[in-house]
């Protein structure tokens, strides 16, 4: 058990171990790239996750279009001019010129140029394909704190599928994955995803949940006060609540193949606070939650634990959107 964790079980199922690569069979991972930045991050840590999984990548640039303020009504005219043959031509050889500086069979990767919003072209090309994961960089945060939001930020709200958020160099080791569950039917599903990824990393999957009472301690009352008594057999009520929760989940998901170990944060703590120091602990390789997807004035005012959580990891980060 890590400090400062609430508990920490360790399942003692055991079962044969997966073959690494069998795990996700005919995933696609969509990299999102542009040769203006040359930041080849997304793609090392695709083709790494592509390795583990015997899947496939397919590269996309997007070349930036603003549809004008008064939208057409008619839905055809709301796509994006289609780019001229040499624009388009250009712009391939460009990003394939980068491909092949990276070596080691990268230039051979296949390459789509589209025109558009970038966050909007990854998520339509994602749809296309049956079994697809986008992979971006995380970015920089904007303005007011990224209230305009990065590439990443707009597919947190928008993406139908997994989207992979990454930073900073390949790790040599991609096994331990840290899966946050608040047993609501989207971590439900996060959680499930979590296991699949475990099983083909042939890893350890950790699933971490943070308790939290629907009142605060009342800081005034002495020690022996009765208030103070009824917070604390809250407390442990909700734990044995909560523990009982995460063994039927383990259960129902059934993680063959993988070890598993059960975790709990910090009573009342903040949700991406607790997550974030967790991942700090430096032994998660990678952390896979679920989002709600919530967009507009709902999620700038609410706030958005996944978003919150990316740009304070250092390890890769996958998002399981609700309606996936």
């Amino acid at each position: 058990m890590g400090q400062g964790h609430a508990g920490s079980v360790a399942s003692e199922r055991s079962a044969p171990a997966v073959a690494r690569g069998k795990g996700v069979p005919g995933m696609t991972l969509i990299v999102g790239l542009d040769p203006a930045d040359g930041d080849l991050t997304p793609l090392r840590w695709a083709r790494l996750v592509a390795g583990r999984f015997a899947a496939s990548i397919e590269v996309v640039r997007v070349l930036q279009y603003e549809p004008p303020l008064v939208v057409p009504t008619e839905p055809e005219t709301r796509r994006p001019p289609e780019l001229p043959d040499a624009v388009a031509a250009a712009e391939h050889a460009r990003v394939r010129a980068l491909l092949e500086g990276e070596g080691s069979g990268a230039g051979e990767l296949p390459i789509s140029v589209r025109a558009g919003r970038p966050h909007e072209e990854l998520a339509v090309r994602a749809r296309e394909l049956k079994d697809a994961v986008i992979v971006v960089g995380a970015g920089r945060r904007r303005w007011l704190g990224g209230l305009l939001g990065t590439t990443a930020d707009r597919l947190l709200r928008t993406s139908e599928v997994p989207v992979l958020v990454v930073r900073g160099a390949v790790a040599p080791r991609l096994e331990r994955v840290l899966a946050p569950v608040d047993f609501s039917p989207v971590s439900r599903g996060a959680a499930q995803v979590a296991v699949r990824w475990a099983q083909a990393l042939q890893g350890a999957v950790v699933f971490f949940h943070v308790p939290q009472l629907e009142w605060r301690p009342i800081a005034e009352a002495p020690p022996g006060d009765r208030r103070r008594m009824e917070v604390v057999e809250a407390e442990q009520t909700t734990l044995e609540r909560a523990r009982a929760r995460l063994a039927a989940l383990v259960r129902e998901l059934e993680p063959d193949g993988v070890r598993v170990v059960r975790e709990f944060g910090r009573y009342g703590a903040a949700p991406a606070d607790a997550i974030a120091a967790r991942i700090g602990e430096e032994d998660v390789d990678l952390v896979v939650m679920g989002t709600h997807g919530r967009s507009g004035l709902e999620r700038a005012i609410l706030g958005s634990v996944a978003e919150s959580v990316i740009h304070r990891s250092h390890v890769p980060v996958l998002v399981v959107p609700g309606r996936a």
